[in-house]
């Protein structure tokens, strides 16, 4: 008996997993468009410590991806570390927006040790985003799961300039919370859709997943 194909579109669990992680990774533009901003226009830091973030988080990413990675080989792990990785880009970007409150000197420090926290939970984060889109989506059809993830992911990045720069650079302290909200409660509900994914791959039809 051939299976049943379920088009991506209805896989709801599938679906969700991926807008979810397209939300959770709005934190990429965050640290791209944000924090040269938020550096410029509210902190006492000299402009030169934009570079040195983007080296810190250009480094670690090439040295440390792939170890990272492997602690994300399934969905399940994946969630767990998605979850890691939630909490420490909260912190990194708490850090980060504390700097204005401060000297130059603290401001350095708070910026660097953000840009730390929050570049070891991109390193957990973007290997959890992986897990989830590979790992349930079926083999056979990848281009077809990998395609809808990608939209997923172009939307949100495409939206996330203009809402990270309304927020946190417009709104302050405030909007420094509400984007960490947006960013930490999408990763943490992605964990829990993922593994929900997880367990009704046989309902949707798909028994050729890896994940």
């Amino acid at each position: 008996m051939t299976p049943r194909h379920t088009p991506v579109w209805r896989d709801l669990p599938y679906v969700l997993t991926a807008v979810l992680v397209a939300v959770f990774a709005m934190h990429f533009v965050v640290m791209e468009v944000a924090l040269p901003l938020w550096v410029a226009g509210h902190t006492e830091a000299p402009r030169w410590i934009v570079a040195a973030v983007f080296g810190v988080n250009t480094v670690a990413v090439a040295l440390l991806q792939v170890r990272f990675s492997r602690s994300s080989a399934t969905v399940p792990a994946g969630a767990g570390s998605l979850v890691r990785a939630c909490v420490l880009i909260s912190l990194g970007f708490g850090a980060i927006a504390a700097a204005a409150a401060f000297g130059p000197v603290a401001a350095i420090a708070l910026l660097l040790g953000g840009a730390l926290v929050h570049v070891v939970g991109e390193l957990l984060g973007s290997g959890s985003q992986w897990a989830f889109t590979m790992g349930l989506a079926p083999m056979e059809r990848q281009g077809e799961y990998q395609g809808f993830a990608s939209a997923a992911w172009s939307l949100s990045q495409s939206v996330s300039p203009a809402l990270a720069t309304w927020l946190c650079i417009e709104h302050g302290y405030a909007g420094w919370s509400a984007m960490i909200g947006i960013i930490a409660g999408a990763g943490l509900l992605a964990a829990g859709s993922a593994q929900w994914a997880l367990r009704t791959r046989t309902a949707y039809g798909i028994s050729t997943h890896t994940g």
